[in-house]
């Protein structure tokens, strides 16, 4: 089984052609999380709140779509094949089914990929994945005016030049 392809058929929020593209930074910012920390779960803290809503508001959303970082984060589990999310007990979510992120840093939330392979890939420079998953996410997410900002974004955050 292809370990990157359930990572381009993310269910994502779309306007028209315009797309929210938090699922796909969800992604990436575990992947850089998982180089940069070398753990297996990326928690879901005050650090990683920041973190996503500043690459949100850089890359991410579309005027019609304002969302909470604790919203993808947790709903990423529903896209089959991608992503596990555990906590320290149960969490409380709204009748939409999301949480707060209050909620998420209260229950020490946490996320990974679903395939341990692919988290052991993605910190093993030797990996086709290392390279092949951030590659496939931004070129199949981002548009070409946005590639060049998102790859300097993930040289930056802790990877070895992967572009």
């Amino acid at each position: 089984m292809d370990l990157v392809s359930p990572f381009l058929s993310l269910k994502v929020a779309k306007k028209g052609t315009t797309v929210a593209r938090y699922k796909p930074l969800v992604v990436l910012h575990a992947v850089c999380q998982y180089r940069s920390r070398g753990s297996e779960w990326v928690p879901y803290d005050v650090t990683c709140t920041r973190s996503l809503q500043r690459l949100f508001e850089r890359f991410g959303l579309p005027p019609f779509v304002k969302t909470s970082p604790a919203i993808p984060f947790w709903r990423l589990q529903f896209d089959k094949g991608v992503w596990i999310v555990e906590s320290d007990g149960r969490v409380r979510t709204n009748r939409d089914g999301n949480p707060s992120s209050k909620e998420l840093i209260e229950r020490c939330a946490r996320g990974r990929f679903a395939s341990r392979k692919l988290i052991r890939a993605c910190r093993n420079s030797s990996s086709t994945e290392y390279y092949r998953l951030p590659e496939q996410v931004v070129d199949y997410w981002f548009p070409p005016e946005l590639r060049p900002k998102v790859w300097k974004w993930i040289n930056s955050c802790s990877l070895k030049d992967v572009r």
